[in-house]
């Protein structure tokens, strides 16, 4: 799956060096593509590959993350307080690694339908209205301290993530009956 997404960029002189910048620029292509704007199965057969790629970078990452989290965190500070601390933040990480993928996924997705307005309302409502309350709810109140802080992140990413994707499975209903 991903070798077919490597090779469509060689063909088309883009660059998919990792996944993030691939997935954006998969999704640029794909509705910039005029196969794509007729066929809304060639639509959904690249959000798959999209998906996969966005997933599996993100796995990828996590675990090396997990695996070198200590070295990784040593880099950084010489303190072993601090190093449990910023340990125990990896696995937030990890939370957050799905939920950005979900939400940068299915955002890139409406950009390419050109329906980027409902983007603008479910980011307020998840980061702002949603994440930040939950960040101090849980840092603050529920006394988490910075694990419950950095928990409100990838709720907010994974809420605009299901937000996005729900917008999605709206736009290809519609352009399915048309």
């Amino acid at each position: 799956c991903l070798s077919y997404i490597f090779k469509y960029f060689r063909r088309h002189n883009n660059s998919a060096e990792n996944g993030i910048a691939g997935n954006y620029l998969l999704f640029r292509r794909l509705f910039n593509d005029v196969k794509a704007l007729h066929e809304p199965s060639f639509k959904r057969l690249y959000v798959k590959r999209g998906i996969l790629m966005i997933f599996g970078t993100s796995l990828s990452l996590s675990i090396l993350l997990y695996i070198f989290r200590y070295p990784a965190v040593g880099m950084f500070t010489d303190s072993p307080e601090v190093a449990e601390i910023a340990v125990v933040l990896f696995y937030v990480l990890f939370a957050y690694q799905i939920g950005d993928g979900i939400q940068l996924c299915f955002a890139n997705v409406l950009r390419g339908l050109q329906d980027v307005k409902p983007i603008m309302y479910a980011a307020f409502v998840s980061y702002y209205l949603i994440a930040i309350p939950v960040a101090y709810v849980l840092g603050f109140k529920a006394g988490l301290g910075a694990v419950g802080v950095w928990l409100g992140f990838p709720i907010g990413l994974t809420l605009a993530g299901l937000f996005f994707y729900a917008r999605y499975r709206s736009d290809m209903r519609r352009l399915t009956a048309e």
